[in-house]
């Protein structure tokens, strides 16, 4: 009979698991959600890049993917083409591309911060 080296990790890792079993069945229903889509629906279970960098990029468009299909399954097309509107218009003058790069980081940004450019460079660009 062998024994791991990393043994006495595993044990403890075994340990909290157990201790914090509700934190971590929330975590799977978080976290790994949206990795079992990508991996099994989607079949998305290699990187076609090469390299820390490469990967990651490869890795964060698949979440935007990941994302924009959840809004959509989420608000519906309608429900969707009308809030990226809304949400666009101000922002008229500038492209596109960073126009969804703000949609998508805007959950994530904090109250005063979303005040601050929302309100003070919105007005600036539909001068």
């Amino acid at each position: 009979m062998e024994r791991s080296e990393y043994q006495d990790i595993i044990d403890e890792n075994n340990g909290r698991v157990i201790l914090n079993h509700d934190y971590y069945k929330l975590r799977q229903q978080i976290i790994e959600h949206p990795f079992g889509v990508l991996k099994r629906q989607w079949g998305f279970t290699y990187t076609l890049m090469k390299g820390r960098v490469n990967v990651l990029s490869e890795v964060n468009i698949m979440m935007i993917v990941y994302n924009l299909r959840r809004c959509l399954s989420v608000w519906g097309i309608e429900g969707f083409r009308n809030r990226l509107k809304d949400f666009v218009e101000p922002f008229s003058k500038i492209s596109c591309v960073f126009c969804l790069l703000i949609l998508m980081l805007y959950p994530f940004v904090t109250k005063k911060w979303k005040e601050k450019f929302f309100l003070e460079y919105a007005n600036y660009y539909t001068l």
